[in-house]
Parts: structure tokens; sequence; C-alpha cells
């Protein structure tokens, strides 16, 4: 995780001031980057805002809010409403601002939510393998349980096999362990692992605790791990392969394409135009900008393939959370307390927030967390237009980030018209209008 406020879970330091700007901080013998980058980062700087200014209309107010122990690992909204969180490896269900229910000791940090059902997993020293249980969102009973088979004649020291993705698909979950199996698993009660079936797996892989898999149309799904990132279709074919050669952030695939937050630079890439070995789509190294060779994560990556990358748009300190992809192809970001849509390479609008972190779209608003837009102006949770003009703004009452956070401090997570949003261990919850 980054020490960089705006840059969000790669490893970066940085100086930053509390009005949510900063400057990067350069390793010791870095060298100067000479890119010509630097003319189309002028020329989009120097972009006209388009976001009409004007006063938003005050929000609604919360249902209830929340203080945690601790800031939670993982975090979901289930479709009632109730907010089922991982914090210090044990499982809290809240409602209506109280403990509902918890459940176990030393989880993985794995957590998903299918229907009526939680799915989280636990370690068997037994068999050194990792169960998958399944509880009654309701009460938190548990309803079966799934051990995910061995690999064969494993050695004595090899590490155990752990869960490491769990993610709803249709009426099922995907899981993938930690040697790189998929398996497809059936909510609900189970009886002689038979809930679990095999489901393919990546030949000679691992995944890392850090592995996160997103579904999206036409069965195509994105696997992120570190600062890598791969696109496969329905049978597991990989459709790209992406490397960042030093942060990797946001992604969604639309109909425009595949948009990326990757090295400062917003990109979007045609899927169709990427496919081969792996690339780095960003235009590294940026404009007046120090780098070193020996920090690359990826020194002698190529560039993208020919009519594979679309457009890209230099933005120095985009957050490196979750953006927005518009039916119009304008991608939606936080960038030095602004809410910014980039469509074609330029800017398309920008509004003053004081956003921080992730941004979502619901219905045709885009929702996001205001760190405030004075000094001493509390957080907010704000709502735009889909053209970014502002439509209401809902003071929250916690405290905010201070001179120095990360960017994933910040919570931001909806199911249907449920939203939460907060910041480290407080949470507020909407029920948004």
């Amino acid at each position: 995780m980054s020490l960089r406020a705006l840059a969000g879970s790669m490893v970066s330091i940085a100086l930053m001031s509390s009005a949510c700007g900063g400057e990067r901080g350069q390793a010791a013998g870095a060298v100067p980057a000479t890119s010509p980058a630097v003319a189309e980062a002028k020329a989009i700087a120097e972009a006209p805002a388009a976001a009409e200014a004007k006063a938003p209309q005050a929000g609604p107010q919360p249902q209830w809010s929340f203080t945690f122990a601790a800031k939670p690992s993982r975090l979901k909204v289930a479709g009632d409403g109730t907010v089922l969180a991982l914090v210090s490896s044990e499982l809290l269900a809240v409602r209506a601002g109280a403990i509902a229910w918890k459940f176990g000791a030393e989880l993985r940090q794995v957590l998903a939510v299918a229907g009526n059902v939680v799915v989280v997993a636990q370690g068997d020293p037994s068999v050194r393998r990792d169960r998958l249980v399944m509880l009654a969102l309701a009460d938190g009973h548990e309803l079966g349980a799934a051990l995910l088979p061995d690999d064969g004649d494993q050695d004595e020291f090899a590490e155990p096999i752990r869960a490491a993705i769990v993610e709803p698909d249709q009426d099922e979950l995907q899981v993938g362990d930690s040697v790189a199996r998929w398996f497809r698993l059936k909510p609900g009660q189970c009886v002689k692992n038979g809930c679990l079936r095999a489901a393919g797996r990546l030949p000679e892989e691992t995944f890392d605790s850090d592995a996160k898999l997103s579904f999206w149309p036409d069965r195509r799904r994105i696997l992120r791990e570190g600062s890598g990132l791969r696109v496969f279709d329905g049978e597991w074919q990989t459709l790209l392969s992406v490397q960042a050669h030093e942060t990797l952030g946001g992604a969604a695939l639309g109909p425009a394409g595949l948009a990326l937050v990757v090295d400062d630079d917003v990109v979007l890439l045609a899927p169709e135009a990427c496919e081969g070995p792996e690339f780095a789509p960003s235009g590294w190294p940026q404009p007046r900008r120090l780098y070193s060779r020996e920090v690359d994560e990826c020194p002698d990556c190529p560039g993208p393939p020919l009519g594979c990358r679309r457009w890209r748009s230099y933005q120095d300190g985009v957050h490196n959370e979750a953006l927005v992809l518009l039916p119009d192809g304008a991608v939606v970001v936080h960038v030095d307390g602004e809410t910014r849509a980039i469509r074609d390479g330029r800017q398309a609008w920008k509004t003053t927030t004081g956003g921080v972190g992730a941004v979502l779209q619901v219905g045709e608003r885009v929702l996001g967390f205001s760190g405030g837009l004075e000094e001493d102006d509390p957080p907010a949770l704000y709502a735009l237009d889909l053209e970014g003009r502002p439509q209401w703004r809902s003071p929250l009452a916690m405290k905010g980030p201070g001179g120095f956070f990360f960017t994933d401090d910040v919570l931001l997570a909806n199911a249907g018209a449920t939203l939460l949003t907060g910041f480290e261990t407080n949470i507020a919850v909407f029920a948004l209008p």
C-alpha cells in the first residue's frame, strides 16, 4: 500500500499537503524523464473545464452510522442493507448501527455475499487446506462448508492451500485458490463437498491474497495481481495482459473498451486489438518526472500493440481506486480534489468536490466521498449528474482525511439503493433517493 495519499495502493512514497495535493518522493540516483508526452500533457492541462458551477442541494441523511474497533480489511453490502466486514480476521454483520452477529476467528481475507448466503474461508490445520464456510445472512448460522481439494502429492513443506478469490457470478461463486485452481461453489447446504466443482486452472501460477477478480459483460473477467492485470473470456482464454511500470489503479470494461488508471495515466484500450505478449499501456516515463529504472516494475515491457490504445491522458496524482466508465466513453476519476471526466484523451468536464478515493456510478449519478471543500470542512458524500453538475452533498459526522492518508482508507460501496461510505473505521449508510 502506498504512502502516497493520492495514488492508492502501490509502492510509492509521497509528500502531500492537507489540501489533497502533493508531490512524489523521488528515488536516490533518479534521472529526469524526457518524453514526447510533455506536449500532450500541456494540451490536456489547458483544456477547458466543462461543468457549470452551482451550489449543490442538501443531500439525504444517513440512516445509521457505526464505528469499528479497527479498519475493516474487507467490506461488503448485502442486498438487504446488512454491512459485512472482516475486522481483525473476524466477520461482523452490522444492521441499523449495531452488530447483528459475529462469526469465526483467523478468517482468510476473502468475503462474498450471494443472495442470502455469506461465504468466508477458514484454515483447516489437520489437512492444510481451507474450508469455504457458508453462513445465513439473517443470523450467521452455518449452512454448510466445502473443503478445497488436495493438489496431488504435496510436499510436507509446501504452503497450505488457501482460498485467494471468492466472487459471486450469476447464481454461483467463482473460487480461486493459492495454487491458481478455479472452482464453482453453489451457495447453501453442502453434502460431502458436492457444492464445489473444479472449473479449470492457470498452469504454473499461484495467487496471493492481493488477487482480485471481477466479472463484466460478454462473460469477460478481469484478474488483478499486484501491478499486473489480465482480461479473460468465459473459457479463461487470455484476451490481453498489461503491466504497470509503477502503479496500477482502477479498471472497468464497457462497450467503449477497457479503462485503466496506470502510472498516473488514464487510458482507454480496445481489447480486441491488444492480444499478444504482456505490454505496458501507459506513456511512462511521464513528463517532468524523475524516475529510476531500478524501481520500474516492468523496465523491458513493450508499449501497446498498434491500434490497442485508443487514447491516454496524463493526470498527475490521479487516485488509484475504482473509476467510472460512462456510456459515452468518458472515464471519471479523482484528481487533486476534483472529480474529472476524461473523454478521447481530453478533459470533458471537472468539478471541485474535494473528492478522494473511489468513484461510483449509481443510475444517472456519479457518487464519491469528499474530504471537504475547505480546510475545516467535514467530510461528505456528494452526487453529480453524468455531465459533472453538482446534485447534492451530505456532510458526514466523522473524522475525515488529515495531511497524510491512504486513498483506500476511504470506504465506498453499494448494493441496490443502499450505499455505504466512510473513512478508516467509521461508516455511514444511506438509502439513496
